[in-house]
């Protein structure tokens, strides 16, 4: 009977050591920082990091990682988002907001700890584009 009763437990215990590995790449993080900080009011969207023709290009949210940068210190992670702001907004007020909200969704997404957020504003919109 002791050995019927050792075996189940070895068997619970043994699947819980070899759990294995979770790889996010950071294109997936990017789109998760990406989206979360177009929800702020005053951002018109994410920038590529270089200027081309003298102006920010605004970058489809399939290519966000273009914009985007994420890198790892240890466990930790770093993120540096270019984005275009709407012309006459506050902008440091924007900034922390989208520093925030890219904070907390990765930190609560992948339940790693962001120390850092770095908003760099590429370009401003003036007006209404379609017009």
């Amino acid at each position: 009977m002791t050995l019927n009763h050792a075996e189940p437990e070895r068997a619970i215990v043994a699947p819980a050591l070899r759990r294995g590995t979770i790889e996010v790449a950071p294109q997936a993080i990017a789109t998760m920082a990406g989206r979360t900080v177009l929800e702020v009011p005053g951002i018109i969207g994410i920038a590529g990091r270089h200027l081309r023709f003298g102006g920010a290009e605004l970058l489809p949210s399939e290519r966000f990682d273009h914009g985007i940068d994420v890198h790892f210190v240890g466990e930790r992670i770093v993120i540096a988002i270019h984005v275009i702001v709407e012309y006459g907004q506050v902008i440091p007020a924007i900034a922390h907001a989208a520093m925030s909200r890219a904070k907390a969704a990765v930190e609560q997404m992948l339940g790693l700890p962001v120390v850092q957020v770095n908003i760099i504003v590429q370009g401003l919109r003036v007006g209404d584009p379609t017009v």
